[in-house]
């Protein structure tokens, strides 16, 4: 450490060897000294060592009595006891010329990129707003002139205008086939209306898997979705917004204005349901190790899907499958129901005779 100490007190003292002798004092100078603290004995070794220069008259002898001056500080200045040596004056005197038209360089200088900055400045605040405002988002250039909503069972265009001051949109992949969305599309109402309020910020897209127009209608009319929606005959088409969703509906992916995933039904290739979106980050991480309710196929009618599985079952069960019959759950059953009936006809010996 003290290696290093006395190497930057060389360099630096290397550097003031380098930049010459200081120039001679003024009285704006000596009056800055005694200002800021220094005796008049400090300042008068100073202005011997460095020599004086300028003019000494009654106001400068004023400042210098107000700064503190000691007289002999102020008799020697006027006696000429600190003056620079004639023999040196005119280069001392050129040197301080050459000095101040430097300093004057650098203020045009620093003047001209000022006024460079400024107008720099002055032309972003006065560009029109328009290059920035008719930026559509990622997300709101995707549905651009598609929204429609429901009002009173009645279907208007909703306007882009309002769609892209939102920063928060949560696709709502539904269908009113679907029994799981039924099911779920009540309580995001509730959520939305019990949300939007204090969040003017967010949003809700429906995007339909239903058959017809007339089904998409009726699902926004009987389940009063708040929410815009995507035009039926404008989804089919719209492969980079339906790639947001998953392979079972419902399903409910928060993005923000640019696209990006905030929050999703699926963890990877695990579906969790859209209750897992609106459940705190804590119950999410719960509900991602815990069994979802099964949702539907989003390009198959649920009921006929679930009337498949109950044949299928049927189908196992009409060939006697030996290895569920076998299995340790039924086994285990069998034993227990087999205990409970010898210890009932323990109780009753005659029943254990006519058996």
């Amino acid at each position: 450490m003290r290696f290093f100490l006395a190497t930057a007190i060389l360099f630096g003292l290397a550097a003031l060897g380098v930049a010459g002798p200081l120039p001679p004092m003024t009285v704006k100078d000596i009056s800055l000294m005694l200002r800021s603290g220094y005796s008049s004995k400090a300042v008068e070794r100073e202005v011997a060592a460095r020599h004086f220069i300028g003019t000494f008259d009654a106001a400068a002898e004023q400042n210098l009595a107000q700064a503190g001056a000691s007289p002999a500080l102020v008799n020697g200045l006027k006696s000429g006891a600190f003056a620079v040596p004639a023999a040196d004056l005119a280069a001392v005197q050129a040197e301080l010329a050459a000095k101040a038209q430097g300093r004057a360089r650098q203020l045009e200088e620093s003047r001209r990129l000022d006024t460079l900055h400024q107008a720099r400045l002055a032309q972003t605040r006065n560009a029109p707003p328009a290059d920035t405002a008719s930026k559509a988002t990622a997300i709101a250039s995707l549905i651009k002139g598609d929204l429609i909503s429901s009002r009173n069972g009645l279907l208007r265009p909703y306007l882009d205008a309002e769609f892209e001051k939102k920063k928060l949109i949560g696709l709502y992949f539904s269908a009113h086939w679907c029994g799981p969305c039924r099911a779920f599309t009540p309580k995001l109402v509730a959520y939305y209306n019990k949300t939007v309020a204090a969040h003017p910020e967010f949003e809700i897209v429906f995007v339909s898997f239903d058959k017809s127009a007339a089904a998409m209608e009726g699902y926004m009319r009987d389940l009063q979705m708040p929410w815009p929606a995507v035009g039926f005959d404008k989804v089919s088409g719209n492969e980079a917004l339906k790639k947001y969703a998953g392979s079972s509906i419902p399903c409910l992916v928060v993005v923000d204005e640019t696209g990006k995933v905030i929050f999703d039904s699926y963890a990877g290739k695990n579906y969790r349901g859209p209750e897992a979106v609106l459940s705190s980050p804590r119950s999410a991480r719960r509900n991602r190790y815990r069994r979802p309710r099964p949702g539907c196929d989003g390009a198959v009618d649920s009921r006929r899907r679930n009337r498949g599985r109950s044949l299928l079952r049927a189908d196992n069960l009409a060939e006697g499958d030996s290895d569920r019959a076998n299995s340790r759950p039924l086994q285990a059953s069998r034993r227990r129901v087999e205990g409970l009936a010898d210890s009932h006809y323990r109780k009753d010996p005659a029943r254990l005779v006519s058996r």
